[in-house]
């Protein structure tokens, strides 16, 4: 097999792997959403305001290791204003 043909087949190799692994964060990205968003429904649901405020969280942590720093301080006020308004003391203070 000649160089060329080998370092080719190492670069598709390496092209597909990267394609794996994006997809794969993806899918992990997705899987997260979905599961926040059904606890969110669930506090709604249950009227559970420290439930959404904990999934707010939960949000903001998504959204911050994707980089998305505006949206993850937008999720936390959310959260914030909830916890300020059951008086959660204990959270606050963290």
């Amino acid at each position: 097999m000649k160089q060329s043909e080998t370092t080719s087949k190492i670069v598709l190799i390496f092209v597909l792997a990267l394609g794996n692994f994006s997809f794969a964060q993806d899918s992990a990205r997705v899987s997260n959403v979905l599961k926040s968003a059904k606890k969110l429904q669930k506090a709604v649901d249950n009227n559970d305001a420290k439930g959404v405020a904990d999934t707010y969280v939960s949000l903001a942590n998504n959204y911050y290791n994707q980089g998305n720093y505006a949206k993850s301080e937008e999720y936390l006020i959310k959260a914030r204003n909830i916890y300020q308004n059951l008086n959660d003391k204990k959270i606050l203070n963290l």
